[in-house]
């Protein structure tokens, strides 16, 4: 009985082996796929985009943030153009691409 408990137990250590070998790599969350994904654009903190900025200097639209318009923080922008921003009055703002209020 002994020498076929050992057995099992090399079977199964073989297959948790096995198992391990095989299973993909663990997936860390991935940047968005929008024009800005990160603070400071990219995983090198670049800055820089590859879009072209504004061809010309008109404000198209601004949002004023219940606190007096502070954000001491950087928006992120979804693949859909959602805009998020944190802001300091424990607030959270979605805003749609126009700059209306999606959500807060």
């Amino acid at each position: 009985m002994n020498q076929h408990n050992n057995i099992f137990l090399n079977f199964l250590l073989a297959q948790f082996l096995l198992l391990c070998l095989t299973l993909p790599q663990t997936v860390f969350s991935q940047p968005a796929n929008s024009a800005w994904p990160l603070d400071r654009h990219d995983a090198k903190n670049t800055g820089y985009s590859s879009y072209a900025g504004p061809s010309n200097g008109i404000l198209k639209w601004q949002f004023t943030l219940n606190n007096g318009g502070m954000c001491d923080c950087s928006p992120a922008i979804s693949g859909d153009g959602t805009i998020y921003i944190p802001s300091g009055s424990n607030a959270f703002y979605a805003l749609n691409p126009d700059g209306s209020l999606k959500w807060t």
